[in-house]
């Protein structure tokens, strides 16, 4: 019983561990989500110089980056635990197990007017270009548009609030777990302090008949 209460704790303090990193990743990639709205916004000005939307460009495509590979290096111990998959925690016979993990994170589509492409830097500076090119993105179009290949792409708006819908689902999630990774370890510490207690006063007992 000892053991595996220390084992099962021993488990719970890397769990928690790596979900408060998964946490703060998941912050990281949110933050990114709203600069990204932001750009987005700047992108639809019709005073943008060239050189204005060079720079958004930029900004965006770095940012998209970024949320890729924060999401792909979210890992523990070689693990990744942003891809739906993750790892299993056993707590011992008193505390059960719990997959440590969170939803996939995929950057999606965008529908330009001519073609189904990924959400990209250009997507987001060159919104209020001419016809067939990245015009009135996301204004007219919706999740049931598709393309004549038969793949559905979204307009930008659209698409970020999918991303901003795919990151808070996987915050809620990494919240989630930190709870239940929390409850756990309240009950085998619980467990361990009486554990302990009863140990002590059968010894105290044994003492004093001897």
């Amino acid at each position: 019983e000892a053991a595996s209460l220390k084992i099962g704790i021993q488990n719970g303090t890397e769990a928690m561990q790596a979900v408060e990193m998964l946490n703060n990743d998941i912050q990281s990639m949110n933050d990114i989500v709203v600069r990204l709205e932001e750009l987005y916004a700047l992108s639809t000005n019709g005073f943008n110089t060239t050189t204005d939307a060079a720079a958004i460009e930029a900004e965006s495509g770095k940012l998209l980056t970024e949320i890729e590979r924060i999401a792909s290096d979210a890992t523990w111990k070689g693990n990744v635990l942003a891809n739906g998959t993750g790892k299993t925690i056993g707590f011992g016979r008193n505390g059960g197990s719990l997959p440590i993990q969170v939803a996939d994170i995929a950057i999606p589509k965008v529908y330009d007017g001519t073609q189904v492409r990924d959400l990209n830097a250009k997507d987001i500076a060159n919104v209020t270009q001419t016809a067939n090119n990245h015009a009135d993105l996301g204004s007219n179009r919706t999740k049931t548009d598709y393309h004549s290949d038969g793949t559905s792409g979204l307009g930008v708006p659209a698409a970020l609030a999918t991303l901003k819908s795919k990151v808070d689902t996987m915050a809620i999630e990494a919240g989630a777990l930190f709870n239940q990774v929390s409850n756990v370890m309240s009950h085998l510490g619980s467990l361990n302090a009486g554990y302990a207690l009863d140990v002590a006063s059968k010894m105290d007992v044994d003492f004093a008949g001897e």
